[in-house]
């Protein structure tokens, strides 16, 4: 990935990954590396308020092509 973000998974996640698509965990991931507890977009219960990916960014993080099928 670009910006070299480390990410680790319990065993739980990991258990529930196996029922995605490959497409699916990557957006998983993906959203996962936008995610900074030191921000704000931090609510009171500890959640993200709102994490956007765009069809763009997500063809160049996995050097997809944005018409692609591969995006589906």
């Amino acid at each position: 990935m670009e910006n070299s973000k480390q990410i680790t998974k319990s065993h739980k996640v990991l258990e529930a990954s196996y029922r995605l698509t490959l497409n699916e965990q990557r957006l998983v991931l993906l959203a996962l590396t936008k995610v900074d507890p030191k921000n704000d977009k931090i609510d009171e219960n500890g959640l993200t308020k709102e994490i956007k990916i765009h069809a763009k960014d997500f063809a160049k993080q996995f050097g997809l092509k944005e018409s692609s099928k591969q995006l589906i």
